[in-house]
């Protein structure tokens, strides 16, 4: 079928977006063709392609092009409403209207340029998709292997040395937490510092890069902060860090830089390893929003298991060790509410926190029958985890159930 234009492609993203996270909806298929995403992948290739778009580093900070970008996550990723994504972006919601369609016509662009430059290329880069699926096989691989970072920065210092732009660079490790774990897979680290250092290297003619790191506890679990100092300061310049942000994405990390008078900082975070993991049970016949689920879950200590039918739930629970239960209420075998009773009163799961996550909104109906927290869909990553959170706080707490 013969490619659509942005136009086109812009009308048909504003009412797929909408659609995103609603199980009944089906895209077009002229949506679909042109785009080349399977029906099935739709939701999870909107998102890739959003986190796709992110400016480089090098593009102003009041630039439309990172608006129409944080307008995109919060909407579509975080699946924010219209009113609070005007209010986390300081804008009328009158403007944000305005704003939206430029912002899903940006998008459109950006998707066709992309599917152009593949059509030409006989070796295209890695994408994000290509990376998530390297990310993906590395956990199969060895689930739940974790980095320490003090052997994976003497790893990544051993490589850098071997590169011609680091000869003159001297690159030295001071106050690092070596022992430290970190929630990802140690090659999949190792590249990140490499690149890390090869993008500041390659900047300098000469000088120091010195790497700390520093422990810190944001809202959403527990992460390393690796900077990266390199002085004198290389404010000139396009830094690539896509395929850094790529690796780090998925994990829950980030990585940025920043220009001082005397110094450019690559600041790199990555979430600490726990310990104790916890074996949630999501209860929902919706493959696509399990997937959501089990993304916003990697880097944290949430292993995330699913059953599709509620009948499948207590049988579930007698052969697995579980510690929470999301469950939907609108399921194809029984009503939710149904199944949620039955869980309060049988001795296998009546200790087990319960989050009901649904389009149904009736957070007393829930608390009433024995939740302990309620998220309406579609949630975003924050609004899911803090969910869990929330509930195994709760569970945790002498006044708990």
């Amino acid at each position: 079928m013969e490619q659509v234009g942005t136009k086109a492609l812009t009308q048909m993203l504003q009412e797929a977006l909408g659609n995103l996270y609603n199980p009944l909806y089906s895209p077009p298929e002229d949506l679909l063709s042109t785009l080349r995403i399977p029906a099935g992948s739709f939701p999870k290739a909107m998102v890739e392609a959003i986190h796709a778009m992110r400016p480089d580093a090098s593009v102003p900070d009041d630039a439309a092009i990172r608006r129409y970008h944080q307008l995109l996550c919060l909407r579509y990723v975080e699946g924010l409403t219209q009113e609070a994504t005007a209010e986390r972006m300081g804008i009328s919601t009158r403007y944000l209207r305005d704003i939206q369609r430029l912002s899903v016509q940006a998008l459109a662009t950006h998707m066709l340029e992309n599917l152009a430059r593949g059509a030409q290329s006989d070796e295209p880069p890695a994408s994000t998709s290509q990376i998530a699926r390297e990310l993906v096989s590395l956990e199969q691989t060895a689930p739940r292997l974790t980095a320490s970072v003090g052997e994976s920065l003497r790893g990544a210092l051993s490589l850098v040395q071997m590169l011609e732009c680091m000869r003159s660079v001297h690159v030295e490790l001071v106050n690092i937490n070596a022992e430290t774990a970190l929630a990802i897979h140690p090659s999949a680290l190792k590249q990140v510092l490499v690149r890390g250092l090869e993008e500041l290297g390659r900047r300098m003619p000469s000088g120091r890069i010195s790497v700390s790191t520093e422990r810190e506890a944001p809202e959403l679990g527990s992460s390393l902060q690796i900077a990266m100092k390199a002085t004198p300061a290389m404010p000139d310049g396009v830094y690539d860090l896509a395929l850094m942000d790529d690796i780090l994405t998925p994990h829950g990390g980030s990585v940025r830089i920043s220009h001082g008078i005397t110094e450019t900082v690559l600041d790199i975070a990555v979430p600490t390893a726990e310990p104790a993991r916890v074996h949630v049970l999501v209860v929902d016949d919706n493959d696509d929003l399990v997937t959501f689920y089990r993304a916003y879950a990697i880097g944290t200590v949430y292993d995330i298991e699913q059953v599709r039918e509620g009948g499948a739930a207590l049988p579930f629970a007698a052969s697995h060790p579980l510690d929470l239960i999301v469950l939907d209420v609108m399921l194809p075998d029984m009503d939710g509410w149904e199944l949620l009773i039955q869980l309060r009163d049988h001795p296998l799961t009546r200790a087990t926190p319960v989050v009901v996550c649904s389009v149904i909104r009736d957070e007393e109906l829930a608390h009433a029958l024995g939740a302990v927290g309620h998220v309406p869909k579609p949630v975003g990553r924050r609004a899911f985890l803090s969910a869990l959170n929330q509930a195994m706080a709760a569970s945790r707490s002498p006044c708990g159930r």
